[in-house]
């Protein structure tokens, strides 16, 4: 059993020079409750936790503006400096929701870059990174950003796997490409701090000309999360096509790839049919994913939606399976 609470106190203060300083302290305190709880060794846990974790962060942001005949742009230092007390992962609380944390784009300006709450992150430690902007008149826009992180003390509740435990840690960017909403594109990638090395590339293309509709993804990753145990460096590229053939009736197609291994991974495809007041969806799957017993599997569904109702299978609408790929 858990319990959790959060309170913070935010004030923006925004300078005549255009510096603007943001305050945030937080105080967080969770309660932990096992009783009997099975360990890995065959053992089991009864005990009660308090964790409690003061935070303060201060951060300074400055927007740089501008503009031209057909565009305008800003570019966007920032840094922020957060402190709380030490090593505030007690030993007696269990990891089970705060797993393979990994570096990227979207959690580098974070305070706390742990997913779930068994785990938090503490100490003192620095965020920075540049952001740009270009913004279109006519419509379409491009962002970019890169940005780095730096912990004044050692924090042996992180992996060093992840180069956030210690010191400078690896490098987060992406570049974001989005055109009247009809292209877009995404690119994102970390970079080793002491080779310049990728340690992991994401690349992201849609295409949407309402009745075609394409996606594709290829991932490279040779970093490593916290709970990730084989060092085997993974890559693989993933597609799928939608054609809608009329106003109500469409056609979708999707495949994986894993080109570590050189093989298959997913497979499928499915026809939906949808109206004002009703859809239906028949798709099939082919999963080539082999794990000791497990030899892959075979499978069909269907999906009835009455829109007024609620659906009953599963599957999304032409208009969901589109807005899923958006940022």
């Amino acid at each position: 059993s858990r319990v959790t609470g959060d309170v913070h106190w935010t004030q923006p203060f925004l300078m005549s020079n255009g510096w603007k300083w943001t305050l945030d302290l937080s105080s967080r305190t969770d309660f932990y409750t096992y009783n009997n709880t099975p360990l890995a060794d065959g053992s089991t846990l009864s005990t009660d936790e308090v964790r409690w974790t003061p935070q303060a962060m201060l951060q300074w942001e400055w927007q740089l503006f501008k503009s031209g005949e057909k565009t305008s742009q800003t570019l966007t230092p920032i840094v922020q400096f957060i402190t709380s007390p030490q090593n505030k992962n007690v030993s007696d609380i269990l990891n089970s929701d705060s797993l393979g944390l990994r570096l990227d784009d979207t959690n580098l300006l974070s305070a706390n870059r742990f997913q779930g709450y068994d785990r938090i992150e503490t100490g003192s430690r620095i965020n920075y990174g540049f952001g740009w902007d270009l913004f279109g008149y006519q419509g379409g826009k491009v962002n970019a950003f890169m940005g780095q992180s730096y912990r004044f003390e050692k924090d042996e509740s992180i992996a060093s796997e992840t180069s956030l435990d210690d010191g400078f840690s690896n490098f987060a960017g992406r570049l974001l490409l989005d055109f009247n909403q009809s292209f877009k594109s995404a690119y994102r990638v970390q970079i080793d701090k002491n080779t310049l090395s990728f340690n992991r590339q994401e690349f992201d293309l849609f295409l949407d000309l309402k009745r075609f509709y394409f996606q594709t993804n290829y991932i490279l990753n040779r970093d490593q999360d916290a709970s990730v145990t084989d060092t085997t460096a993974s890559e693989e590229i993933y597609g799928k096509t939608f054609v809608k053939f009329t106003s109500h009736w469409g056609t979708y197609f999707y495949d994986r790839f894993n080109l570590t291994q050189d093989e298959q991974t997913e497979m499928g495809l499915g026809f939906i049919f949808e109206n004002d007041c009703f859809r239906f969806d028949l798709g099939a799957k082919r999963e080539y994913m082999a794990d000791r017993d497990y030899e892959g599997n075979d499978s069909i569904f269907v999906t009835f939606t009455f829109k007024t109702l609620g659906s009953a299978g599963m599957g999304d609408s032409w208009e969901e399976i589109k807005n899923e790929n958006r940022w």
